[in-house]
């Protein structure tokens, strides 16, 4: 009989300590997260309000440089830069897919007047491209990654290029060419045509402009509830990527 009243109280104290972690029969991790959880829905909510469109810019041609850094501070890597050549070699580089579009924190003032933020990144034709009233400093939340696969793709095709126009001039030095020479100069014609169009537009990126005083404003509570850590596995919708 003392040896089955030790065990009833042993189960007793073990079923005391799994009640003492948790709340209405729900684990205390659980309700953690179900909290975090809220806070980032709220999070969603400051940010959509702080949305002011949609665009495209030429993140190899603008005037305004660009800066990264601010809201992601991951430092740029090499060997992410080239993962990310090997995805646009391989898979295209999805500058307007959902998702992949870069993120501009910008005062709405800075924005050019009468412009139409909008469109469908499912129809590229509805998507113009972004001007600003100024050449300061654009902050892109996340991208440096995807920046700097794009400026080493873009000196590839020009070295690419230049090789070719080599060529070209010393077939057109010589003057008279014979068949196989001019069968040669109308291939190196066509390589250069291909450069060309792969170097036309190649820096165009879509981008989802916010206020940047509102993104501040509004974000600011619920990021220091959920906590900075947390906060910056999340860091904006998905904005602490490459």
């Amino acid at each position: 009989m003392d040896h089955q009243a030790k065990e009833k109280g042993k189960n007793n104290e073990a079923s005391s300590s799994t009640e003492d972690n948790s709340t209405d029969g729900h684990p205390a991790e659980a309700i953690v997260l179900d909290e975090r959880a809220i806070k980032i829905q709220q999070l969603d909510a400051a940010l959509e309000k702080a949305k002011i469109g949609i665009g495209k810019i030429d993140l190899l041609q603008i005037d305004n440089p660009l800066k990264f850094g601010v809201y992601n501070d991951r430092l740029q890597k090499s060997t992410e830069v080239n993962k990310m050549l090997d995805s646009f070699k391989t898979n295209g580089i999805q500058a307007f897919v959902p998702g992949n579009t870069l993120a501009i924190i910008v005062e709405p003032a800075r924005i050019s007047p009468n412009q139409q933020l909008g469109g469908d990144w499912h129809d590229l034709t509805t998507i113009a491209e972004v001007k600003f009233q100024d050449n300061e400093p654009l902050i892109l939340a996340s991208g440096q990654h995807r920046y700097a696969a794009l400026q080493r793709m873009e000196n590839t095709h020009f070295d690419e290029q230049l090789q070719i126009k080599k060529q070209l001039k010393q077939l057109q030095d010589k003057g008279e060419l014979n068949d196989e020479e001019r069968e040669v100069h109308e291939e190196l014609q066509k390589l250069e045509a291909d450069v060309q169009r792969r170097l036309r537009g190649l820096g165009f990126w879509g981008v989802t402009l916010y206020d940047k005083i509102l993104v501040l404003h509004g974000t600011y509570m619920v990021k220091t509830e959920i906590g900075f850590k947390f906060r910056k596995k999340y860091l904006f919708l998905g904005w602490y990527i490459s």
